[in-house]
């Protein structure tokens, strides 16, 4: 990848098709003082398995360290090289980001929020500055995971950041995780993708999609021209 970005790093599911368009998950992983957890590996590893069997492509940039507005230009340079190389569903891209990431996360969907169709964040505050532009992030979903022994991501910022979603018009769901620290939360990660596989854009797309679906499985083709064209026009 290009500088300061060391590479990115892919899970894709193994019946990859070209001529099908997939939906991604760009993955942002922690920054601590453990090398070995500040890297995409033990992140797209824990996500890969859960995330392509229901047809997801995981994209994860290995980043030095997130410096906000300098990180966003090369975050978005990533992306772009993998929607080059892959074929994307480009309204179906949801932000994952852990610790240091979903802080990031926050600051890379309130720049760009017409590439996001939603993010999930894990013991990961939103950043005073990114607050004012959460509007940006209206009628699209967003997920919080937060463990309640998380003394880094406290109880009182997760009300604080529910308040300015709830305000913003986001769609939220939190989860507070009993007995649990700011790690991964590996136990529940089938939850966390069935969450991840249940975004769409706002406006009844999904809808409109499965109306497509249903009209070709019933083999009544000339219901599902017209639900195609409704649902292009939406896509417009």
């Amino acid at each position: 990848a290009s500088s300061p970005v060391e590479y990115i790093l892919m899970a894709v599911p193994p019946d990859y098709d070209p001529k099908r368009l997939y939906p991604l998950a760009f993955l942002l992983h922690p920054e601590t003082g453990d090398p070995e957890a500040s890297k995409p590996e033990p992140f797209v590893g824990v996500w890969a398995e859960p995330l392509n069997k229901r047809g997801w492509i995981v994209a994860s940039p290995k980043v030095p360290m997130y410096d906000n507005e300098q990180s966003m230009g090369p975050l978005q340079e990533s992306l772009r090289r993998v929607l080059k190389a892959y074929r994307i569903d480009e309204r179906r891209m949801v932000i994952l980001g852990h610790n240091a990431g979903g802080i990031m996360g926050w600051r890379l969907a309130t720049q760009t929020p017409k590439l996001w169709a939603g993010v999930m964040t894990l013991s990961a505050e939103i950043h005073d500055s990114d607050r004012g532009a959460l509007k940006s992030l209206a009628g699209k979903q967003a997920y919080i995971f937060r463990g309640e022994k998380d003394t880094y991501y406290t109880a009182a910022m997760l009300k604080a950041d529910q308040r300015y979603l709830d305000h913003a018009g986001v769609k939220l769901t939190v989860f507070e995780k009993p007995g649990w620290n700011n790690a991964f939360p590996t136990p529940d990660v089938e939850a966390l993708a069935a969450w991840v596989d249940g975004v769409y854009p706002p406006g009844g797309w999904k809808e409109k999609a499965d109306a497509v679906q249903k009209a070709i499985a019933e083999k009544a083709f000339g219901d599902a021209g017209r639900a195609l064209a409704t649902l292009a026009g939406d896509l417009k």
